[in-house]
């Protein structure tokens, strides 16, 4: 039914999410891209590439705490 397939979708986007937040977190930290209190200025083209990076970079601020980002639209 409806309610099951909307359930199933919801659990692959969260599943699809944490696993960008993973591999993003990772590359953040193996090449030391963001540190505390860094203030980042990010660029938006209106892609799926680049509102996947703010999205994504959301999450992340919201997580950390420390990061912080302005965005020009």
């Amino acid at each position: 039914d409806q309610e099951t397939a909307i359930k199933t979708k919801q659990k692959q986007t969260v599943r699809l999410e944490k696993k960008f937040l993973n591999c993003i977190g990772r590359a953040v930290a193996d090449f030391g891209m963001i540190k505390a209190n860094d203030k980042i200025l990010v660029c938006v083209s209106g892609g799926k590439d680049s509102i996947t990076m703010i999205l994504m970079l959301d999450l992340l601020r919201k997580r950390a705490k420390a990061v912080s980002y302005t965005h020009l639209t």
